[in-house]
């Protein structure tokens, strides 16, 4: 006969559920982002509110002389040239 000594320990485990919940900002209506966009270039900035750069073009468009029409902010990814914010 063989004898083996088996001992446990009382081990306690704890599960925790992750209640951690993201706060979603509700989706905004057509006329909130109209609004929003049309406020922020009111204050000089462009339509996402950040700051234009030195030549008034905002993030991914490229100021360009346009002759006649004069210098104008043009979306890099082609559309409608439009003058810089002011």
């Amino acid at each position: 006969d063989v004898k083996t000594d088996e001992t446990t320990e009382n081990v306690e485990t704890t599960e925790t559920a992750d209640t951690t919940t993201e706060e979603v900002a509700p989706e905004k209506t057509e006329e909130e982002i109209i609004a929003e966009i049309e406020a922020n270039l009111a204050a000089g900035l462009c339509p996402d509110g950040e700051k234009p750069n030195r030549f008034g073009c905002c993030a991914n468009e490229t100021f360009r002389d346009m002759g006649k029409l004069g210098f104008n902010c043009c979306p890099n990814d082609g559309g409608d040239c439009y003058p810089p914010v002011k």
